[in-house]
Order: C-alpha cells, then structure tokens, then sequence
C-alpha cells in the first residue's frame, strides 16, 4: 500500500505546482482589466485610491474563497504523506470542495481495503509459517549456492538449531543427498532419492528435491523435503526376518519327519522294534510343528487386536494360582519349589483372562525350564508406585499391579535383555529347542501386554538367575 500511496504523494506535489501556477494566471487575468480600465479611465488622485480599494477587495474575496479550499488540499496532502509511511491516521475533515471531500473519502476507502487486504495477507504468511514449521518432515530452502535460507522444526531437531546462513555441505557429506542436489539444480526439474544418514543421526530418508524461481532475486532456489523410513526399514527387516525364521523353524522337524519316513520305507515299516524307535520321535517332530503354528496363530490373533484394549475384570491370583497347578508336574520333574507372596487386598484389572494366563505361563514355564533343579522360583504379585521409566506408566502418582517371578538359574548376559522379546530369538538355540522351546514365547508376552497397556521389565545377573517383571494398571485409580 505504501507504495501506492507514493504514487498518489508524488503526483500531488506535480498538482499542487500546477494548481499554485493556475491560480497566479487566474489572478493576473483576473486583475488586468480593472488595471486597463483604471489606466484609462482614472484621472484623479481619489480615483486611484477608489480602484486599489476595489482591486484590494477583489483580492481578499478571491483568497477567502481559494484559503479553505488550499487548507483542504494541504490536509490532505499531509494524511496522503502518512499514509505514504504507513502510519495509522484519521482522515482529515474537509469542508471545502465537494471534490476535494469525495477525493478524502476514496482515499480513506482505499486505505481500508489495503488495510485488510495486508492483514489478510500476514495470516496467510502466519499460516503458512505455521505450517512449515508443524509439518513433520526435514525441510530445507537453499540457493544455488546451497546456502540454506529457511527450515522448519524437524530440521533443527535432525541437525541442529541456527542453520540458516550455513551451507548445505556444512551439515552433512551425504554423497547420496548432494550428488541428488547438483542433479536438480543442473537439469532442473525434481528428483527422487532413498539415503542413509549415519551417526549421530542414523536414520533412513526418502528425499524429494524441487525446484523453483525466487520473486525476490531471481535466483533458483531448491527445496528438500526428507521423509523419515526408519521404521518402515525396520518393519520390513523384521517380516523378512520373521518370514526367514519361521520358514527354518518349520523345516527343521519337516526334515525329521521326513528322514525318519524315508528311513522307515527302506526297511523298517514291518519292523517293530524300529516302528516303536521311530514313531515316538516322528510325533515328538509333529509337535514341535504343530507348537509352532499355533504359537504363530497366537501371535496374529493379538497382533490383530492390539488396539482394542481388553475389557473384562480379571483378578490376577487367580491366574497365578490357575498356572502354578498346570506347571506343577514339570515343577516336580525339576524338583523345583515354587513360592508365592500374593497382596491380600489386590485389586482387580481390566484384561483378557486367557491372555493374561498364557503371559503367566509363558514366563513360569521359561523359569522352570532355566531355573535349574532342586532351586526356587519366587512369585511376588502386589502394586507398587515404583515403576520403570521406560513403561507405560509415566505420572508419579501412578500405580500398577507387578507380578514379579525370580528364578536362581545361570542368568542371561546383559548384551541379551534387550533382544529376548524379538521373535524367534534364542540365546543358545540348540539348549532352546532341546527343551522343546518355539522361540515366541516372550515375543507373545510383548504383544498381550502391549494390547493390556502394560509392559514386562527384565533384570538378570550371569549367576544368580533373573526376574521377569509384568506391570499391569490396576483397574481403578484408587488403591487404599
């Protein structure tokens, strides 16, 4: 707006020039014939003091008519120069010329519209700021000399803060990423690029790489947008893992199976000493398998509902109690003793029964199986305040149900406790299998838990055996 008021400042001071000029013509026209007749006609000395009284007369008239009207042009002059300098002023009030009158009013009205039109345009700036620095996504604006002149919040998070003015080389020697740009700025037009960015940031990017004309110099800016697919990568590694995994774990006892078939069709069908041999072994396979499918139908089936959290009011004793009576002839086989200490006055929690029972049982059956004979298993089940960091629980005064199972085994090395809920994962898988393990068990637990809103913490010491920890929220908030 300013500008165009510069403008209008400009050629009014062209006008008033012209309009003072008019008026001097306009005077000296006006004046001439009183001075021709008075040079004429006036003979006397009173005569000439008559006719300078009348042209003095005329004067003042002309000037008290023409005064406001110059008072008028001047006010507006000075509200058009204010305006010029963007400055909030009222109109002037005119009372001169109608014209002059409607001429304020027009550029009052112009003042208004620009008025708005300007704060409409800085929300739509607002917005767009707004926006750029919300979206979730790594963007960058660079010149052609890869000077960097706009980022937005994901940016400074991935690079670091005070990036504009720095060149593109001097936050990164991605290869990958300035090769891709010296491209779109030669042959300009956009690209595509998939990138690894390595420490400290060790992330997988898809980049889009566009080209545009700034308005401002002329130049060729680029901008660079950086999706992050780290998870995606790492969803994609753990099916193809998953895939991998699992199509071993069935061929190993189809391989059994089948050898032993092929073993048995060469001489031994009609044999009975090597049907009975054979035979128990070929179902020992069989259930291997059949263990395994139906731990990974068990896995699908919670992964399915993973986010609709259970609803029914579960009392955990219960299960503890239900579980140590399935185990207790394995528990005997060991000769191991199994100790519960159960909080009397243990609330309930919403869950799903079976669920919870096969996280029990899981984590009771794997302490059977390492505890080592003629040992204990401790079963602590209460609430606690006391809650890892690293769980769902995160308010201080938050409260949660823990049912804790310490065994006395050989413990797990600590380079091993992040990794014992992946699938398929066995710190020593020829121990594992021999004991008739699938390796999902733990990965099961991960996933119940995850659907319950709860979560398991892990502590082990090589020697001493380890605690396997289930935190559960308590179904009310009150626990007194």
């Amino acid at each position: 707006m300013s500008h165009f008021i510069k403008k209008i400042t400009t050629g009014g001071n062209k006008f008033s020039g012209i309009f003072l000029a008019a008026l001097k013509v306009a005077l000296a026209i006006a004046l001439f014939p009183i001075a021709l007749i008075t040079f004429h006609y006036v003979t006397s000395e009173e005569s000439w003091v008559y006719y300078i009284v009348i042209c003095l007369i005329i004067i003042c008239s002309a000037m008290y008519i023409i005064f406001p009207f110059m008072s008028d042009y001047s006010k507006l002059a000075g509200y058009v120069k204010h305006l010029s300098f963007d400055r909030i002023v009222k109109p002037p009030k005119l009372e001169s010329s109608i014209a002059v009158i409607e001429l304020s009013e027009s550029l009052d009205l112009l003042k208004k519209s620009w008025e708005k039109k300007q704060r409409e345009v800085l929300e739509k700036i607002a917005e767009i700021k707004l926006l750029f620095s919300s979206i979730p996504e790594v963007m960058f604006i660079i010149n052609e000399s890869l000077i960097i002149s706009k980022v937005n919040n994901a940016a400074e998070q991935v690079f670091g803060s005070n990036l504009i003015g720095m060149s593109l080389r001097e936050i990164t020697d991605n290869k990958i990423l300035l090769g891709a740009v010296r491209w779109v700025l030669h042959d300009q037009v956009s690209k595509r690029v998939e990138l690894y960015l390595g420490a400290p940031i060790e992330r997988d990017y898809q980049v889009l790489i566009e080209v545009y004309d700034s308005k401002e110099n002329g130049e060729k800016n680029l901008i660079i947008m950086m999706h992050d697919v780290s998870e995606l990568k790492r969803t994609e590694k753990m099916l193809a893992d998953f895939i991998a995994n699992a199509s071993h774990e069935v061929r190993t006892p189809l391989t059994g199976i089948i050898g032993i078939i092929e073993t048995l069709d060469i001489d031994g069908w009609d044999d009975k000493e090597a049907r009975k041999l054979f035979i128990p072994m070929i179902r020992e396979q069989a259930y291997c398998m059949k263990n395994l499918i139906d731990d990974l139908l068990s896995l699908s089936s919670i992964e399915r509902r993973l986010n609709t959290p259970p609803t029914e009011i579960v009392d955990i004793a219960q299960i503890v109690d239900l579980v140590v009576k399935q185990l207790e002839w394995e528990a005997m086989q060991s000769k191991i003793a199994v100790i519960r200490n159960i909080d009397e006055h243990l609330p309930s929690v919403l869950g799903d029964f079976n669920e919870l029972s096969q996280v029990v049982f899981n984590l009771l059956a794997n302490a059977l199986k390492y505890g080592g004979h003629n040992k204990e298993i401790k079963i602590d089940i209460g609430v606690t305040d006391v809650v890892p960091r690293n769980g769902i629980f995160t308010q201080d005064n938050s409260k949660a149900i823990f049912i804790s199972i310490a065994d006395q085994g050989n413990g797990i090395a600590s380079e091993h406790l992040p990794r014992l809920t992946e699938r398929f994962y066995r710190i020593e898988p020829s121990r594992s299998k021999k004991l008739g393990g699938t390796g999902l068990g733990l990965a099961i637990v991960k996933q119940i838990l995850l659907r319950h809103r709860g979560f398991l913490n892990i502590e082990s010491t090589v020697g001493k055996g380890s605690i396997f920890t289930v935190y559960l929220p308590i179904l009310s908030d009150r626990y007194e």
